[in-house]
């Protein structure tokens, strides 16, 4: 018990020079040669980390508005509801986005085809006025 036998083959790892077992030999070359610490949070460029954090804080809060909008309007002009509650909320909520600052938005247009009836060599030409009439029960 106890004797040198029973222990691992340990080798020198040739970088740090410590007594690592053959096994963990390539492992501890991985952890051993890379001589940086590890990136904290601390580490992170404060600023620019904290200026995007407000873009993206900003943004968020503006697509709240514009969603608790939508849906406070809905409610209230689908069923005429004059309560107290939803209409302080709604006006709050207008009062919010007027606030906002004013941006373009890119809307492409949609091209529309004009209708056109089905014509005579068309499959499902009259099949709409009176299919049923030629049923017989």
């Amino acid at each position: 018990m106890g004797s040198d036998d029973d222990r691992p083959l340990r080798g020198e790892c040739p970088e740090c020079s410590k007594l690592v077992s053959k096994s963990n030999m390539a492992k501890h070359r991985k952890i051993c040669g890379k001589k940086k610490p590890r990136k904290s949070r601390k580490a992170i460029n404060r600023d620019s980390y904290v200026r995007n954090k407000d873009k993206i804080l900003r943004k968020r809060q503006e697509y709240r508005l514009v969603d608790q909008f939508r849906r406070l309007s809905g409610i209230f002009f689908k069923y005429k509801i004059f309560m107290k509650k939803i209409n302080v909320k709604w006006t709050a909520a207008r009062r919010k986005l007027a606030e906002l600052e004013p941006q373009e938005i890119e809307v492409e247009a949609v091209e529309r085809t004009a209708w056109t009836p089905v014509t005579p060599s068309n499959i499902l030409y009259g099949v709409r006025e009176g299919w049923w009439k030629d049923i017989t029960l």
